[in-house]
């Protein structure tokens, strides 16, 4: 019960990260106004990804929900159950 309670928090937080906070750190890795710069390239994913850490934390995020649901992609204690004979 607990598992798939953090399961489904931590589910929430990564898309929370992905599809709301990532378009912000794209649209912010330069800057705004008149002193903003243009990245290009490799310098603008890095830039982006550095943007709020954003790319650190959703790589945490998602090792945290490999780690939560096992390997098999299910709750581990699913996957325990399929797997006792």
């Amino acid at each position: 019960m607990m598992r798939r309670t953090a399961s489904a928090i931590l589910d929430g937080l990564t898309l929370f990260w992905v599809l709301l906070v990532g378009p912000f750190c794209w649209l912010l890795r330069d800057g705004l106004g008149p002193d903003a710069g243009e990245s290009q390239g490799v310098g603008a994913v890095v830039r982006f990804l550095l943007t709020f850490y954003w790319g650190p934390v959703a790589v945490a995020l998602l090792a945290a929900r490999l780690v939560l649901r096992g390997r098999s992609g299910q709750p581990a204690s699913e996957a325990k159950a399929e797997a006792a004979p």
